[in-house]
């Protein structure tokens, strides 16, 4: 008996967990480190709000602005100040394992994003057992050999972005018109891809080809 109640116990325990684990509550949780310039009770608050459909502009740490501009069970966006917003997505990894992927991206004025996984408990994952980041090379095409190095090394900042799309895909952007000069950029433009794409299959993301 005493075994049969033990075990119900810990289904009923999993099945809150579970049902405590959705992007805003880990939103809520975590430790002051993405989210420093929002306080916990003012993230609850924004959240609150909402989910009561008022998208409101909270005050941040550094006297600017903080808000949610998207939010699903699985999927977050918030603009942390005019410069800079964070994107967060909850993935399943195995059975049960839960993995907190982030993209913290700053525009300066182009984008560009740190790519970060943790686990539910915020500790932080090593980002090469998800995802194999890509390099401004990845996004040429239709260009090889002595010719596609030489274009290469016109990239003096190589910025790359990354976001979700509606279905849940990563997408990988690259931005350098804004810091190239104009001639050499005019070379490269015509060989680059616009994007990216790749598709979590339960234990990392893959390029979708």
């Amino acid at each position: 008996m005493k075994r049969n109640a033990v075990f119900i116990l810990l289904i009923v325990c999993s099945v809150l967990r579970a049902a405590a684990s959705g992007v805003s509550d880990f939103f809520i949780s975590e430790p002051d480190s993405l989210f420093a310039l929002i306080d916990k009770t003012t993230r609850m608050d924004m959240v609150d709000y909402y989910r009561s459909g008022k998208k409101i502009d909270a005050a941040n740490r550094l006297d600017g602005t903080s808000r949610i501009v998207e939010l699903s069970d699985k999927y977050m966006k918030i603009k942390m100040s005019e410069a800079s917003d964070i994107e967060m997505r909850i993935e399943m990894s195995g059975n049960s394992d839960t993995v907190i992927v982030v993209s913290k991206t700053l525009h300066n004025p182009s984008p560009d994003s740190e790519l970060m996984f943790f686990n539910r408990y915020w500790k932080p994952l090593n980002p090469e057992t998800y995802f194999s980041a890509p390099v401004v090379a990845d996004f040429m095409e239709n260009v090889s050999g002595n010719e596609k190095d030489r274009l290469l090394s016109l990239v003096e900042y190589p910025l790359i972005s990354f976001g979700f799309d509606e279905s849940g895909d990563l997408i990988a952007r690259v931005s350098l018109g804004d810091y190239m000069i104009k001639e050499n950029y005019e070379q490269l433009k015509p060989f680059l891809e616009d994007k990216i794409v790749y598709r979590w299959n339960g234990k990392k993301y893959k390029q979708v080809k």
